[in-house]
């Protein structure tokens, strides 16, 4: 973090980088902001702000068993207002439950880790997976100084993280967009944290993306089918205008959905989105959709525009709208309730199920000779971008230590995988075997948390917000635009996955 100087570090070639590896223009550099405008660099008045708001959340995070119960609405509204950057890999892991299913299973991830190394372990199927991990390691963040230096240490996090993944669960074994996700943990804490963050997201009990890397896109179709019903409700104009054109969802959220926005949004703004999913689950996804295609009206319902020319937009949505400024009040003012969303999805699901009946399971089968039932179909095309350069970022410190007795409370994550009408559930004691979520979603409560658009602080205290300071949310300033392109929707999704049937 720099205070009046010049920013971040540079490669050995002297190109800059911001904190968290992207490429920074040399325009960028002398005008001191990142590619979405925000400053590089902050006065010694702005680091202080910066520090008192690094302390707030160290005390938080902390003492978190006392925090999530009794001061739950002041850590959703942090949340909201963005994760100092230092502090973001102990927080996340601490909202998604990582750390619990860490504790649960110590020395597991480097068994997992050695067993992928094992060619005893890795045949079949497994070892197909392991070999398109190794195909796509380059693929991931290819505009990333960390993750664009092939057999560097990032790349390596990355392999490890990827194979374990797949030894952990050999049902499912590897999709692309895992390596999205996982890179996108491994920019914010260290490599096992990352591990146990992934396993949390997939967990079906966390209300996170469980089922969304399955075969198939079947859940992602149905959050799909879900997202359409919404738009009926909350951006009718544009449902209209997508039905009248025959635009389903499946071709143009499949990235929103599957990686978070990582591929969509420019960086400040996927953190912001990420500080909120921790906490707040898929409704905050849901959100961030139907915000794009609000602030996106105006050009998707021009009468002059069919098919064609809603996928271009789409593809390459304007910057404009992706900023956190204008972006997050968006989709904090969009008032969904968790009850609709988890009716949608049941009709969805329903509707899903008798169209794909459900494959009667066999035995796995072992045999090297087994091949992929679905192969990659391309890769993606780039937009107009920054010039790279290659630097060397920092790797994130490690998150603190947790005290012993800290036992995981969630955030307000829902499970939108069960059915309407199941009982709400409650946070699970000390003792369980996996945490689950608290029904900490009060659809009246969160709906009246204001969106913040100004930037003022909403805590309960009287210090003068970085936010007011600098302009930024949660990210002191530091955090660049993200580089690479977006992908095509469903024609770019390669989707990898090696099933028996």
């Amino acid at each position: 973090m720099s205070v009046e100087g010049t920013p971040g570090r540079a490669a050995p070639d002297g190109r800059p980088v911001d904190r968290n590896g992207f490429f920074l223009s040399e325009a960028q550099v002398r005008d001191g902001v990142d590619a979405a405008g925000e400053l590089l660099v902050l006065t010694k008045e702005q680091m202080e702000v910066f520090r008192r708001r690094e302390r707030k959340w160290q005390e938080m995070l902390k003492d978190w068993s006392k925090w999530m119960p009794k001061k739950r609405d002041k850590v959703k509204l942090r949340c909201r207002k963005g994760i100092p950057n230092s502090l973001r890999g102990w927080a996340w892991r601490l909202l998604c439950g990582a750390d619990r299913l860490e504790a649960e299973s110590p020395g597991r991830f480097e068994q997992l880790v050695a067993e992928a190394e094992n060619p005893e372990h890795a045949t079949g199927p497994l070892a197909e997976y392991l070999d398109i991990i190794e195909r796509d390691l380059d693929r991931t963040f290819p505009h990333n100084d960390r993750f664009s230096s092939k057999g560097g240490e990032a790349q390596q996090e990355l392999r490890k993280v990827l194979r374990a993944l797949a030894m952990a669960n050999k049902e499912l074994g590897y999709c692309q967009g895992m390596g999205m996700i996982v890179g996108t943990l491994l920019m914010n804490m260290p490599t096992e944290h990352a591990f146990w963050s992934m396993m949390a997201l997939q967990d079906p009990g966390l209300g996170y993306l469980s089922g969304v890397f399955d075969s198939g896109l079947g859940e992602i179709q149905v959050c799909g089918q879900v997202l359409q019903s919404l738009m009926a409700t909350h951006v009718p104009l544009v449902h209209a205008k997508f039905k009248e054109e025959m635009l389903d969802p499946v071709l143009y959220m499949v990235d929103w959905f599957m990686v978070c926005f990582v591929k969509t949004l420019p960086w400040a703004s996927v953190l912001r989105v990420w500080d909120m999913f921790m906490f707040e689950g898929m409704k905050i996804i849901y959100r961030v959709s139907l915000a794009i295609l609000k602030l996106s009206q105006p050009e998707l319902t021009k009468k002059k525009n069919g098919l064609g020319e809603l996928m271009m937009y789409l593809k390459n949505l304007p910057e404009s709208i992706l900023v956190p400024d204008v972006l997050m009040p968006a989709a904090l003012s969009i008032n969904i309730k968790t009850k609709e969303i988890k009716a949608f999805r049941a009709l969805a699901k329903a509707e899903y199920d008798k169209t794909h009946p459900p494959k009667p399971k066999t035995a796995p089968k072992v045999s090297p000779a087994a091949a992929p039932d679905s192969t990659p179909v391309g890769e993606s095309k780039p937009i107009a971008q920054t010039s790279p350069v290659d630097v060397k970022p920092e790797i994130p410190p490690e998150s603190p230590p947790l005290a012993p007795e800290t036992s995981f409370v969630a955030g307000d994550r829902e499970l939108l995988s069960v059915e309407a009408g199941d009982d709400e559930v409650s946070a699970t004691p000390a003792s369980s075997a996996h945490p689950v979520p608290h029904d900490l979603d009060s659809d009246e409560e969160d709906d009246a948390l204001p969106p913040n658009p100004s930037g003022t602080d909403l805590d309960d205290d009287s210090d003068v917000d970085l936010d007011d300071a600098i302009g930024n949310h949660g990210d002191g300033g530091l955090a660049a635009t993200d580089n690479f392109p977006n992908h095509d929707p469903l024609a770019q999704v390669q989707l990898i996955a090696v099933r028996d049937v």
